[in-house]
């Protein structure tokens, strides 16, 4: 959000900040709360925590699942050094930080792990490269495994979709790198592309759940 045409920037940064609508699942205590209502009751051995940022979610995993181990991944190694050196702070043994593309996890085997978990990822990226993500997390999960998604909702009704892009994207189109940006790029990539539920059930998830949190979050669960 902070590059060039982004909509952060020294007019709208404070707005954004003082905000309370968005990224509520960067807050250890709201990921904590839902991660132990849905998921409190498993005993996962391997859990791959995609997206992991500077580890918010890995680090409440690892609490809530002290035998586990935790395999945390980000695309931007900043993240990772961040993550490692709080890890130390922190004194958290039972994760391992990559740097990582989660679009190819080829040196993870298959069916490897109980639960994989993501935050505000998906809707980050043209649709091809959400659905390869997808893709991903299905053939990492062991048959009967859960995938946990916190993620922008996907709504039903095509109206709905379309309003969320439009608040979003501003109109602008992220196919035009040389132009202005909204606070959302690939929305529209995500609401009418990556199409998530949908997908979900494509590659051959069961039970799939769409929990609506606020106007701009949903918990996507889906079990192999």
């Amino acid at each position: 959000h902070f590059l060039p045409g982004g909509y952060l920037n020294g007019h709208t940064v404070r707005i954004s900040y003082l905000g309370k609508t968005k990224f509520n699942f960067l807050d250890e205590a709201k990921i904590g709360e839902w991660l132990t209502k849905l998921h409190g009751d498993k005993n996962p051995k391997r859990i791959l925590d995609i997206g992991t940022g500077p580890g918010f979610s890995a680090f409440v995993l690892a609490e809530m699942f002290p035998e586990s181990e935790i395999i945390a991944v980000d695309l931007a190694a900043p993240y990772i050094r961040m993550a490692r050196k709080w890890q130390e702070l922190r004194n958290i043994t039972n994760i391992k930080f990559y740097h990582a593309n989660a679009e190819d996890l080829s040196w993870l085997e298959s069916e490897s792990f109980d639960l994989i978990n993501y935050a505000y990822v998906l809707h980050e990226m043209p649709a091809d490269n959400a659905v390869n993500i997808v893709n991903e997390i299905y053939r990492l999960l062991t048959p009967g495994g859960t995938m946990n998604g916190f993620e922008v909702p996907f709504p039903d009704s095509h109206l709905e979709r379309q309003i969320m892009v439009d608040q979003n994207t501003w109109g602008y189109s992220w196919q035009e790198p040389d132009g202005p940006q909204g606070p959302e790029p690939y929305l529209e990539e995500y609401e009418f592309g990556t199409l998530l539920t949908e997908t979900l059930a494509a590659v051959g998830f069961q039970n799939i759940e769409n929990i609506g949190y606020s106007y701009f979050e949903s918990i996507f669960l889906g079990v192999k």
